[in-house]
């Protein structure tokens, strides 16, 4: 891994001092830089890019949220970590649609945050421990599976990954536009009307697990 310059979006100066001292001990690290807010942050990539963001969601002046999705409609996809003390799916979701990569509580242990830095650089999504269990003990204790077809659960754990239906095709040996009428099936079974409201439909039915999305 290169160098990585790093930022540190919250509002709490004690907590982002200390964690940037933390990051700042890693050696594949360059940079740590600081934002006390999402509008300070917003500002400064004016005039500069971070490898990876860690971004804190209740703040004054623009939150966490608000400035992930400005900052992608912006500057373009960033790899942008949710940092917070915020557990619930929703909140989860809303970050996770406007564009984070990952996901962490701050109750999350250093070796985790250091894996999400890894994960998420490499381009894939990181979502905590935590959340998986907050998750999976919001399901319902009857699973429910829509009667999918094999082919279905194949493309649904492929969505899950983050693949586009070209990709999955190329995947999979079949065409595009197969791709696209099973996605299209499986959203009327779901009654979702995205790739992330599907996903989090399948975790909470525990039709796919976090982890794989991970993998």
């Amino acid at each position: 891994m290169k160098s990585l310059s790093i930022i540190v979006v919250d509002d709490h100066k004690l907590f982002r001092e200390g964690f940037c001292k933390l990051l700042s001990g890693l050696p594949y690290i360059s940079e740590v830089h600081q934002a006390e807010n999402g509008l300070a942050f917003i500002r400064m990539l004016n005039s500069q890019r971070f490898d990876i963001v860690f971004m804190d969601i209740a703040m004054p002046h623009i939150d966490g949220l608000k400035a992930t999705s400005e900052a992608v409609n912006r500057f373009g996809q960033l790899n942008i970590i949710a940092l917070t003390m915020h557990g619930s799916e929703e909140t989860f979701k809303s970050m996770i649609e406007a564009g984070c990569k990952g996901y962490m509580l701050k109750s999350s242990s250093f070796e985790e945050i250091t894996n999400a830095i890894q994960t998420v650089y490499e381009g894939e999504l990181y979502v905590c421990s935590e959340l998986q269990e907050i998750i999976t003990n919001t399901v319902n204790s009857e699973r429910e599976t829509n009667n999918f077809t094999n082919r279905e659960m194949e493309i649904i754990h492929l969505i899950a990954k983050g693949q586009t239906s070209q990709s999955i095709a190329d995947s999979l040996g079949i065409r595009k536009k197969t791709v696209d009428k099973h996605r299209e099936n499986i959203f009327i079974k779901t009654n979702v009307n995205n790739s992330i409201e599907l996903v989090m439909y399948a975790i909470k039915n525990k039709i796919i697990d976090v982890y794989e999305m991970m993998e």
